[in-house]
């Protein structure tokens, strides 16, 4: 191969591994441009890979090779190229005495003086020494991409997450002894974030015994479960400090981040900076679980969780907030390709999403906090409301709305126009994609009556008090997307406006009804009602 075919080669190569949006297709290009660089078709490339655990595994490409380099040997020199971060190079023994000589190279893929990965290659030795400069450069564009790979998974669990922090609270809202709190902990932590993370709890003779742990090898969960839950000769235990952390950051790879709830303490492996925030509500959220509840217990389940979820939104916030910052920041660098700065778009949207959810449930699962009613016309907010829930010209058309001016409520407008707009939002989703929702704003004795009506399935009766539960969602919300939350918000919201939100439904479809008092009519509609 020319020089000028190699630079050319080296030119595509670039291009191809930016739009790179998984390790396997990554790994496949790479065997690729390896064979191309190398004019040998049936050369042995593999690309391994580092997973949650500092493990190197294999990425499937659908191309198996011919197993060459495989094997124990071959294993033990790729963790050491790996390690040490250096290019090795290996001779092979050939079967037949007048056979080229054939050699494995092993090239790390390197990116920021981190490892992300190991690229294996089988080929001649004297092609491999000829034109190792050519694929030490594909080397190490893979780890330029695989790093990006690795950002951008990281980003979108860190975002998983965050939409799963209520859930993670209601769970340890049921967690009433330290153990199931350490394994909710543990779960959450390796399912959503895919982090390495071990939990112990301590037993009243101070013993760690450990508890529960994800993406951790069997060996490596025996090794710390029997180093630091057996006692010593004297009878003595072996304390939760620097020993175990040294021991724990071995088998991860890398630092290790402490979490101290008192009786249950967690270590979690090679915490990315844009989690940290995550952590600590996490942390936070544990202790509370552990030593918070015990006063509440004497509430019943509907009030626990309504309490759990205001602490939780509380909570959650504060990350929430700090994760959107560092996506925008990210955003605005200079360094990002075309694909990575559309994910971070997307990522900044769905926090913003996230961050308007909490400070929903923040506000309406305690109470109403502070409203800034004034004198409004219902129907210029009931059609601000329906605008805000359309998310597109064909959705706006299907809202037939009908409704006099004049008709003036006291009102706090921002919140008014979200409780509506739920309503509305509600409707869209549960009609047919054809049907229309007819929106209706009319005067009532010393009211204004805002209705919503669909033409979906309708609710059954056993499930009418419930949908007005967070997350609570009907046996029809199969086929839709959504948090169960909009019509808990909406009663919260009407009630908050010394109103009612009344529900009648039948086969035909469903239609809300918010009971609103005119100005100046408050006491008069609570008398009433």
């Amino acid at each position: 191969m020319s020089d000028a075919a190699r630079d050319d080669v080296i030119h595509r190569l670039g291009h191809a591994f930016a739009s790179a949006e998984t390790a396997e297709e990554l790994a496949g290009g790479a065997a690729r441009w390896a064979r191309e660089i190398l004019e040998d078709p049936e050369a042995d490339v593999r690309v391994c890979v580092k997973d949650v655990s500092a493990r190197l595994r294999t990425v499937r490409t659908g191309d198996h090779g011919t197993g060459a380099a495989g094997g124990r040997r071959g294993s033990v020199r790729r963790r050491a190229a790996f390690e040490s971060k250096r290019v090795a190079v290996w001779q092979m023994k050939g079967d037949v005495a007048d056979e080229p000589s054939r050699a494995i190279a092993f090239l790390p893929a390197v990116c920021r003086g981190e490892a992300f990965g190991v690229i294996s290659i089988v080929s001649s030795l004297e092609r491999l020494r000829d034109r190792l400069p050519s694929l030490l450069v594909v080397a190490s564009q893979a780890g330029i991409a695989l790093r990006a790979i690795r950002r951008r998974q990281e980003l979108e669990r860190i975002v998983g997450a965050l939409s799963g922090i209520a859930d993670l609270t209601v769970d340890l809202l049921r967690s009433r002894e330290p153990e199931a709190v350490a394994r909710v902990g543990a779960r959450f932590i390796g399912l959503r974030l895919g982090l390495p993370v071990a939990a112990w709890v301590v037993q009243r003779d101070g013993r760690y015994a450990l508890s529960g742990s994800r993406n951790l090898g069997p060996a490596d969960r025996h090794a710390l479960g029997f180093e630091y839950g057996a006692a010593f000769a004297d009878g003595t235990h072996p304390g939760f400090g620097d020993g175990l952390e040294g021991r724990f950051a071995e088998i991860v790879g890398g630092p290790v981040s402490p979490l101290d709830a008192g009786a249950v303490r967690l270590l979690v492996g090679r915490v990315p900076p844009a989690a940290d925030e995550l952590l600590v509500t996490l942390g936070s959220l544990l202790r509370e679980a552990l030593h918070g509840w015990d006063d509440k217990l004497h509430l019943v389940p509907r009030e626990r969780l309504h309490l759990g979820l205001a602490w939780t939104a509380h909570e959650v916030r504060r990350p929430l907030l700090g994760a959107r910052a560092t996506v925008d920041t990210l955003l605005f660098g200079s360094d990002q390709d075309v694909a990575a700065r559309e994910l971070l778009r997307r990522t900044s949207r769905e926090l913003g999403e996230a961050a308007k959810m909490v400070d929903g449930l923040l506000r309406w699962t305690v109470g109403t906090g502070s409203l800034k009613r004034r004198s409004v016309d219902a129907s210029r907010v009931v059609r601000e409301a329906v605008a805000s829930a359309c998310h597109s010209p064909a959705e706006r058309d299907r809202v037939a709305l009908d409704g006099p001016a004049s008709l003036l409520v006291r009102a706090d407008v921002r919140h008014l126009r979200q409780a509506i707009g739920n309503l509305v939002r509600n409707a869209l989703d549960y009609s047919p994609k054809d049907a229309e929702v007819d929106v209706a704003v009319r005067p009532g004795k010393a009211s204004v009556v805002v209705s919503v009506r669909d033409h979906g399935p309708g609710i059954p009766r056993e499930e009418r008090d419930a949908i007005f539960d967070p997350f609570v969602r009907g046996r029809a919300a199969d086929e839709v997307r959504g948090s169960g939350l909009g019509l808990f918000i909406a009663r919260r919201v009407v009630e908050a406006h010394d109103g009612r939100l009344l529900l009648r439904s039948g086969p035909g479809g469903t239609t809300f009804s918010a009971v609103l008092p005119r100005a100046g009519s408050a006491a008069r509609l609570l008398s009433a009602s």
